[in-house]
């Protein structure tokens, strides 16, 4: 009887155990702070918490990878990896490479930025032809950047060496993303800050989002599941709370 009372006890205990949360791994890009970045042994960013707690919302426990942009859709686009971000779908061969969810995580704006001394503004994109333009390695820029061959490209390794190369007279533009470029004048004041200016607009209200590679069966769930997740983080007021908890990040 004592032998039975005790396997009563233990399928019931078992019964009401709470089940285990689903787990799944991203990779998110490793330096494109304030959005992803790998600081102090951490992931951390805006789109970091706000995949993260749209993922927790439906159940879903999120693991993430840290590593480049561009080898983070490689391996994406290869099947190796599940999903990456941050990623825009304006480029020619993102839809035949990658699955997309269907609501972005944000809308990000990308300056046209010049030293401050520029007579330049109201620029747009068509206005960078024929000029010199400092461009980060393996940024995505849009196909109509991208497919202008009249720039005269120079290339820099990171932001921030982007910047300091625009500062320093080595190109007449840049094209960045605003969020990124009040962070790395705030975090890099002595260097940047009072030497380089907004002088126009390449592209506004760009869609960010996690590219899933489309070689993957359970992608197009996840993709699905990230969307169920991101309503309900609006509905509840916890998107626009996280988002404001980065507008200008430490």
């Amino acid at each position: 009887m004592r032998a039975l009372l005790s396997v009563l006890s233990l399928l019931l205990s078992l019964s009401q155990a709470p089940a285990r949360a689903e787990q799944i791994t991203l990779v998110a890009e490793n330096d494109w702070y304030p959005y992803t970045a790998q600081r102090d042994g951490r992931i951390t960013g805006l789109t970091v918490d706000l995949v993260r707690a749209a993922y927790a919302s439906v159940g879903v426990s999120l693991q993430l990878k840290s590593m480049p942009f561009a080898r983070c859709m490689t391996l994406v686009e290869r099947g190796d990896e599940l999903g990456c971000f941050n990623s825009g779908q304006d480029l020619k061969h993102s839809q035949d490479s990658y699955l997309f969810h269907a609501t972005p995580l944000l809308l990000n704006s990308n300056g046209i930025y010049a030293r401050v001394d520029s007579k330049e503004s109201g620029l747009g994109p068509a206005a960078l032809s024929g000029r010199r333009v400092v461009l980060t390695h393996g940024g995505s820029y849009g196909d109509t950047i991208e497919a202008n061959q009249s720039i005269v490209r120079v290339v820099a390794l990171s932001d921030l060496a982007n910047l300091r190369m625009l500062a320093a007279g080595r190109a007449d533009f840049t094209v960045l993303d605003d969020r990124v470029f009040d962070y790395l004048v705030q975090a890099n004041a002595g260097e940047l800050r009072g030497k380089l200016k907004r002088v126009g607009r390449a592209f506004n209200d760009l869609p960010i989002y996690v590219a899933f590679s489309r070689k993957r069966a359970e992608a197009p769930r996840h993709a699905a599941l990230l969307d169920q997740g991101l309503a309900a983080l609006k509905a509840s007021g916890e998107y626009r709370r996280i988002v404001e908890r980065w507008q200008l990040p430490p």
